[in-house]
């Protein structure tokens, strides 16, 4: 009798550590949705929303694919959200894109682990949600923004297609197949180039695959794919606004600009390689591989044989060059922190499905297995998701973010007592709370910056600047601002406040500057800059990276140039 006890208490232990665990994942889930209460629309969100009322939707999507980009997305979202009212999505946008993400993330696992229950696929979708909320940089821009969200829902909607497509492959449904594709085409064109590029060069891999092992129904059908992620590809960098930019109003030649996108991307790219294997997560995706292999029957038993672990490690490393060369093909320059993330995103996944799917050597798994470490793979697990930057900075942002919504909520309210009186000019305070997590831009002195320009239109009011509360009340530092005297900013920022550094770096910056009636420096924007950079300003030190990458202000040097894009990047 004592054995069959025995048994049922080794299942009550199980299913306790399955139930505390998932309870673990999901409390770690909510607090980044609960944080995301505070958030609050950006200048971007106003900028498109202006768009949209005064053209209406269609007329807003071509100016935008003759002057912008091709992606249809982020306006088709805006849009949405207009009706609905920023201020009414925004407290709920993280908690529908982690929705979202489980949804697809659960879906996967299901077409994976046939054999698991409902709850156990749960549990585990849970897991892999956590650590993407734990291991994605820049999750402030992803995860808050609505036009940053636009990048992660297009993109998990379109790997739900490709899954779709991708099962029904192997299950040979060709209706089910073609129904999927017809998805993916929708989401590439008007998603993000890194996961569309991603797509294309994982389908060309697969055909030419097929067709060496001369299969060459499946090798039609992974055909049919590429063409589906080069199609919507094209829409995009295909787009006027795309080659306008590029053109820089044909200062630039576009073969000179395509030149410079390779070599600068490129540098992006291995940087955010870099990044991608800095991180304990991966290397713990390692230590759980003798279990995912045992649970996931491979792909393909001869690519199993001849597939070798630093094929994986090279596949993964060449990913973000390739996808950043690409995404920065219109701009000529690194790629924001949120096109970042999605790329480290998408290097994550292929690396899991590559050692889900292909690696199958047993000697490497049985010397992981004997490892001292192996049994403390979970508690490794919750240490990587409790200690990373992420969930740090939430925890710093459980006091500040409150403050922090405070302050945007008496600003409005500023405003809006201003406009009441008849005052067409609005003055504010530059915000004092400025939380880590919380995707965060102020906006500048100078009424004429495009994010100043974007509130007051969408306020009607003629014009809003921010000044630091120390010149907000003093008339002489106001008036004298607007007369193009610095003296006020300029001795706030001597006193070592690093925002007002910048923001002086950016009135003098002769590309970036917006304030009128001031003579434009680079030396002296190269001077704020350097303040700021030092402090550990990462903006300023992307700006000091272009100045001296170009000469601008200061000596030319690469050597400094590149010192200084590395201390902006870690």
């Amino acid at each position: 009798m004592s054995e069959p006890r025995m048994g049922l208490q080794d299942n009550f232990a199980e299913k306790r550590n399955f139930f505390l665990f998932s309870f673990f994942f999901a409390a770690y889930i909510f607090l980044f949705c609960w944080i995301g209460r505070y958030a609050f629309p950006s200048a971007d969100d106003f900028y498109n929303t202006n768009n949209l009322i005064v053209n209406g939707f269609w007329a807003s999507q071509r100016q935008i694919y003759l002057s912008w980009s091709g992606r249809l997305g982020s306006t088709f979202l805006m849009y949405v959200s207009y009706f609905l009212g920023m201020e009414n999505v925004y407290p709920f946008l993280a908690s529908f894109t982690s929705m979202l993400n489980l949804i697809v993330i659960f879906f996967l696992l299901r077409a994976v682990l046939k054999n698991e229950s409902k709850w156990k696929l749960l549990s585990l979708s849970l897991l892999f949600q956590a650590v993407w909320l734990g291991s994605v940089p820049a999750l402030n821009e992803i995860f808050y923004w609505l036009n940053g969200s636009f990048y992660t829902w297009t993109a998990t909607l379109a790997v739900l297609c490709l899954a779709m497509s991708i099962q029904a492959l192997r299950e040979r449904k060709g209706k089910v197949f073609f129904a999927a594709l017809l998805g993916l085409t929708f989401f590439n064109g008007m998603m993000v180039e890194t996961m569309t590029v991603t797509q294309a060069g994982a389908a060309f891999i697969f055909t030419v695959y097929f067709l060496w092992r001369k299969q060459y129904r499946s090798a039609k059908l992974t055909a049919f794919i590429l063409a589906a992620a080069l199609c919507g590809l094209l829409v995009t960098i295909t787009a006027p606004g795309n080659f306008g930019r590029m053109a820089v109003g044909g200062k630039i030649s576009l073969p000179t600009r395509l030149f410079q996108t390779l070599g600068v991307d490129a540098v992006f790219g291995g940087i955010t390689a870099l990044k991608f294997f800095t991180k304990p997560i991966v290397y713990l995706a390692i230590l759980y591989s003798p279990v995912i292999a045992a649970h996931v029957k491979p792909f393909d038993p001869i690519l199993s044989k001849h597939l070798r672990a630093w094929h994986i490690f090279l596949l993964a490393a060449l990913l973000a060059p390739f996808q950043q060369t690409i995404a920065g093909f219109a701009t000529g320059a690194g790629l924001p922190a949120r096109a970042e993330g999605l790329a480290i995103w998408i290097m994550g996944t292929a690396w899991l499905f590559l050692w889900a799917f292909g690696y199958r050597n047993e000697a490497v798994f049985e010397k992981i297995r004997s490892l001292r470490v192996y049994s403390l793979r979970g508690a490794l697990l919750a240490l990587c998701l409790l200690l990373n930057s992420n969930f740090i900075a939430l925890v710093q942002d459980l006091r500040a973010a409150p403050l922090y919504a405070a302050e945007r909520r008496q600003r409005e309210a500023l405003v809006m007592r201003q406009k009441a009186e008849g005052k067409t000019d609005i003055v504010v305070p530059a915000l004092t709370v400025k939380p880590k997590l919380l995707f965060f831009t102020d906006l500048r002195p100078s009424p004429h910056d495009w994010k100043n320009s974007s509130l007051a239109e969408y306020w009607g009011v003629r014009s809003i600047s921010v000044l630091p509360e120390e010149l907000l009340h003093g008339e002489k530092a106001r008036s004298g601002f607007r007369e193009g005297k610095l003296a006020g900013l300029e001795a706030l920022a001597s006193a070592g406040d690093s925002e007002v550094q910048f923001m002086l770096g950016e009135i003098y910056d002769t590309t970036f500057a917006s304030a009128e009636d001031v003579v434009k420096d680079d030396a002296a924007a190269a001077k704020w800059y350097r303040m700021a950079a030092e402090q550990g300003h990462a903006h300023a030190q992307r700006r000091l990276t272009r100045l001296y990458a170009l000469g601008r202000g200061v000596p030319k040097s690469y050597l400094r140039a590149a010192g200084w894009l590395l201390r902006s990047q870690f």
